[in-house]
């Protein structure tokens, strides 16, 4: 069979190798069939766009079983190009590694010190949906209707920080007597709770290898001081032994890294006031949160609380983020931004397509840049890649800004100001400018009064008693702060005072 798979594999490759590598007109690819389909039925509902969304799981399937097959016989390089034209994507290691050493997730780094110290609701946390859910592993009927492109490891790579693991309790070869055949499973199937039918779980991977590969990145030297948040969506129809069982593979496999409910309060509500570095110095760096179930779940799993503590929605084809269009304030009293964990999230699967009979868009840049500007937390995509949606959670630094220490035309230290741009840039810390207070999240003041940075404290004090040097945690109050400064730049308590590139906020 794997000489077949070869032989496929090296028929694609010859095919996509007859176009001249000097041809300057590019050959057509599965992509543009199903843009030129989405041409053709417009904004025609139910079955043309089920058929064009239809047309791309195809091709998408192509593509994926295309970069595996090149990934077994050791050629993932050489046959890019020729998975490429299957379906005008570009999927490549490579493309993570790129990632890594630009700007954007250099800014997102910097960014997340911006946030550390405060209230989750005020932290801005990129997202993943069913993050599990990529062709990057073994194939099944999930995989072959994918959430994502990369593995859930590239997902963290690429700054997300909210992952999400479906959790269902099915027959699988992963079973064992002692379970009577059954699995905890990471699939992407629906649920008819009335019967305990989950259509759609094949093969698929077992639970312990996806807190395995959380773990995994976790633990990594580089990685020791990333706090992850794990969504579980709990399909185990209410199952004592499997919840048990759940909870002794997150034991065994996480550990320590768990942040846990309360001691006597199982199932509590997600700690949404704490931040991620309290988490830290307790000694914890998962925070898991899902729904309430039997048996000792709910001493490791946080309930999600909607009525008090979560808010969620999916995102429809097109930019159709209320925000866009109601404003933030409007959109924040509605959702509870700020009081409540607020979550958008994708669905570009064949499936949610199906159901709703329209085209599923992504979180769009547009969108996410909105979203982030209105202070959701959990900004969710589907189909993740180094795209425009990464450069726009940034809502801090200005582009190459600020420049890293070797490069930097500013010698140490060296003190951040917001810009007219209403973005972060860095100057010398002894130039005069006014000075950013605040009192509360919602309340951001700029003082009359000039000075050299190191100033800032005592200008506020005295230009607003009560209140403090401060610098926005999210883009919500960047916003807020940019209003309040109206187009002139004011020094931020923020700085790389040891000149090594480490910027920390100052009290």
């Amino acid at each position: 069979m794997r000489w077949v798979r070869f032989l496929v594999l090296s028929s694609v490759a010859a095919a996509a190798m007859a176009v001249s590598p000097t041809e300057s007109v590019a050959a057509p690819s599965g992509a543009d069939a199903v843009a030129g389909c989405r041409a053709a039925v417009g904004g025609v509902p139910q079955l043309g766009q089920r058929a064009c969304r239809a047309l791309e799981s195809v091709i998408w399937g192509l593509g994926s079983g295309c970069r595996n097959l090149a990934r077994d016989v050791g050629l993932v390089r050489e046959l890019r190009e020729a998975c490429e034209a299957i379906d005008g994507r570009v999927v490549d290691p490579d493309e993570i590694t790129a990632y890594e050493a630009s700007w954007t997730h250099r800014a997102l780094g910097l960014q997340r010190s911006l946030d550390d110290g405060v209230a989750l609701t005020r932290s801005l946390l990129p997202h993943t949906h069913n993050s599990f859910n990529a062709p990057t592993y073994f194939p099944t009927l999930t995989s072959q209707d994918p959430n994502q492109i990369y593995s859930l490891t590239d997902q963290l790579r690429m700054d997300i920080r909210a992952v999400e693991f479906d959790v269902h309790w099915v027959p699988s070869v992963y079973g064992d007597a002692s379970t009577g055949g059954m699995a905890l499973t990471l699939c992407h199937g629906n649920t008819d709770h009335s019967d305990d039918v989950h259509v759609g779980c094949t093969t698929d991977r077992p639970f312990t290898q996806g807190l395995d590969e959380l773990a995994a990145w976790m633990k990594a030297p580089e990685n020791t001081d990333e706090v992850v948040l794990l969504y579980i969506q709990n399909e185990m129809n209410g199952d004592a032994v499997a919840h048990n069982l759940a909870t002794a593979q997150i034991r065994d496999h996480l550990g320590d890294l768990v942040a846990r409910p309360s001691a006597g309060s199982p199932c509590a509500p997600l700690p949404t006031t704490t931040s991620r570095s309290a988490l830290r110095n307790a000694g914890h760096r998962v925070l898991i949160v899902g729904n309430c179930g039997p048996g000792d779940w709910g001493t490791w799993v946080h309930e999600r609380a909607t009525a008090t503590h979560w808010f969620e929605s999916s995102s429809g084809a097109g930019d159709d983020y209320p925000g866009l269009v109601n404003g933030c304030a409007a959109e924040r009293v509605r959702t509870g931004a700020g009081t409540k964990i607020t979550r958008w999230y994708d669905d570009s699967t064949l499936v949610a397509v199906m159901e709703s009979g329209n085209d599923q868009g992504t979180v769009s840049a547009l969108e996410a840049k909105a979203m982030v500007g209105c202070g959701v937390n959990l900004v969710g995509f589907d189909q993740l890649k180094p795209d425009a949606r990464l450069d726009a959670l940034v809502w801090s630094w200005a582009v190459d800004a600020p420049a890293p220490p070797s490069m930097s035309p500013v010698a140490a230290p060296r003190c951040a100001y917001l810009g007219g741009d209403g973005r972060f840039h860095d100057n010398g810390c002894a130039t005069t400018r006014r000075f950013t207070c605040a009192t509360s999240p919602d309340a951001w003041m700029v003082t009359s009064a000039t000075g050299a940075w190191a100033d800032g404290p005592a200008a506020c004090a005295a230009a607003y008693p009560g209140s403090g040097f401060a610098v926005p945690a999210n883009g919500w109050e960047s916003a807020q702060l940019k209003t309040a400064a109206g187009g002139a730049a004011v020094w931020l308590a923020y700085a790389d005072q040891s000149g090594t590139g480490a910027w920390s906020v100052t009290p």
